[in-house]
This record gives structure tokens, C-alpha cells and sequence, in this order.
């Protein structure tokens, strides 16, 4: 029931209707593991793009292994999640290049995936924090949603709906519920990808070259806001607690990629380290 994910099955269908070489119901499937290999490539991008060093964007991929919610989210049938992040890396990449194509994906995220749209302004607006963009662009980014006016009133109306009629039910405690969501993360997130981060974050703090860039401190605090939300939403029982996982993921990725990138290391002993990144990850 994809009753407000409308982008996805769209997409979808086109292929069920033109390219009859295969039961209808794979092609969902199809699409969904070239979603999910796009986003390997879109995060190599991306991270290039924002780094502006190849060393990170390959960085970044060793590390996007590490990470759960695309292998979790097609084996939970989250086919519209995944494609929508998908999406969604592709029009950051666009967005830092300003490459006009970012006003046609940018719509699309909303319409594939809510959630994901929601994710993608939290992100923006984080950057906008620390990034200096020109109103301008901003307005024609809003402006390219009339493009998807349709769509955007028949994915969100089933959520505003849910939203003002659904009752929440809130944990016990705050304390509580901040601990048994920290207990939960690592694994939900990818337990290699954390444990990595972990040490990362340990040994940078330990050298004293943690938070000196400005990358970094817009990569921390944007992991803050993410923590902040996703226990916040969890606490209110807010059905989008579950997906803002992805923001956390995002964070940790970015920032373990950045510190990782800044560390030290000659190219034997970066080599062996990605190695054994890719190993406990696989």
C-alpha cells in the first residue's frame, strides 16, 4: 500500500507498460537495486563535489558500506525510501555544481518519498546556517514544486491528515527513551559504520584536529540536529522517528569521511585502513 509514496510506483509502471520482458512485480525489484547501487555512485559525487577531493569521495564509498538502510530498507520493501535518497544525493551533487537539472530532481524527491523530502530540508537548512546561498536560488527551488502541485497535494494530504487526527503516545521518560534510541542506533545505522566513526571521532579529538574546519563544524552540528530530531519525534511517538535514521547515517558518513580525509596517513597505511573498513563491513 503506497498510498502516499506516489513517485515511486510511477516510475515504476512506466516499465511495466513499455518493457514487457518480465513478470510485472520484478520490476519494482529491478528498479529498487539500481536505486540502491545509484546511491553508492551519487554519494561518490557528492562527496567529491563537497570536499572537493577525490581522496574523500572515495573515502566516502568504503565508508557507505558500513551503512544499513539500503540493504534494511529493500529487504523491508522500502522500495520508495531508497530510491528517493537516491534522488536526493543526485540533487545535492547538482545543487553544489549549480547545475540547472537540480530544479527537475528536486520536486522529484518530494513525490518519490515525503520522508525523504523532509530529510533533504533539514539538511538545507543546516547548510543554509553556514553557507552563504543567494535567496534567489533558494525561491527557484520552491518554484519548481508547482511542477508537481498534483502530486505533492496527493502524497502529503494522507500525512497532514494523520497528523492532525492520529493521536501520539509518548514514551515513559525522556531519559529512558534518549538511552533505549542511542542503544538502538548503532545497529539500525550499521554497527561497522559506527564502530568506525567511533574511533574516528576518539582518535581526531585525541590529536587535537577535530572541529578546526569549517566542514566539520557544519558536518557536527548537522549530526546534532539530526540526534536531536530523531529522539524528539521517537519521544512524541511522530510516525517520521523511523526515518530520520537516515539524517544520523548521512552525518556520520559525511563527517567520518571528513575527519578520516584530514587524518594523516601515508597511502600504505590509508590503504590497509579501508581494507579492513570494507572487510568488518561486508
Amino acid at each position: 500500500n503506497l498510498s502516499y509514496q506516489l513517485g515511486f510506483p510511477l516510475i515504476a509502471n512506466v516499465f511495466v507498460e513499455v518493457a514487457t520482458i518480465m513478470p510485472d512485480y520484478l520490476w519494482p525489484w529491478a528498479l529498487v537495486i539500481l536505486a540502491g547501487a545509484l546511491q553508492l555512485f551519487f554519494v561518490y559525487l557528492f562527496s567529491g563535489e563537497f570536499f572537493k577531493s577525490e581522496k574523500a569521495a572515495f573515502i566516502s564509498t568504503i565508508l557507505f558500506f558500513g551503512g544499513k538502510l539500503v540493504y534494511e530498507n529493500v529487504y523491508n520493501g522500502e522500495f520508495a525510501w531508497v530510491m528517493a535518497t537516491s534522488f536526493m544525493f543526485l540533487f545535492l551533487y547538482l545543487f553544489l555544481k549549480k547545475n540547472k537539472l537540480q530544479y527537475i530532481v528536486f520536486p522529484v524527491v518530494f513525490v518519490t518519498h515525503p520522508a525523504v523530502g523532509f530529510n533533504l530540508l533539514v539538511f538545507m537548512g543546516v547548510y543554509l546556517a553556514f553557507y552563504k546561498i543567494k535567496i534567489k536560488e533558494i525561491l527557484k527551488l520552491l518554484v519548481s514544486l508547482i511542477l508537481v502541485i498534483p502530486l505533492i497535494i496527493m502524497s502529503y494530504f494522507p500525512l497532514i491528515y494523520n497528523i492532525l487526527f492520529n493521536k501520539t503516545s509518548m514514551s515513559e521518560g525522556i531519559g529512558l527513551s534518549i538511552f533505549k534510541d542511542l542503544l538502538a542506533l548503532p545497529p539500525w545505522v550499521g554497527t561497522a559504520l559506527s564502530i568506525v566513526f567511533i574511533l574516528l571521532l576518539i582518535y581526531s579529538i585525541l590529536k587535537k584536529n577535530f572541529l578546526k574546519e569549517k566542514e566539520q563544524k557544519f558536518l557536527f552540528t548537522f549530526l546534532i540536529v539530526s540526534l536531536a530530531i530523531f529522539i524528539l519525534f521517537d519521544f512524541i511517538g511522530f510516525m517520521l522517528a523511523g526515518r530520520v535514521v537516515e539524517l544520523i547515517l548521512i552525518a556520520i558518513l559525511l563527517l567520518g569521511t571528513s575527519i578520516l580525509t584530514k587524518l594523516k596517513f601515508d597511502k600504505k597505511k590509508l590503504s590497509i585502513i579501508l581494507v579492513i573498513i570494507l572487510v568488518m563491513s561486508l
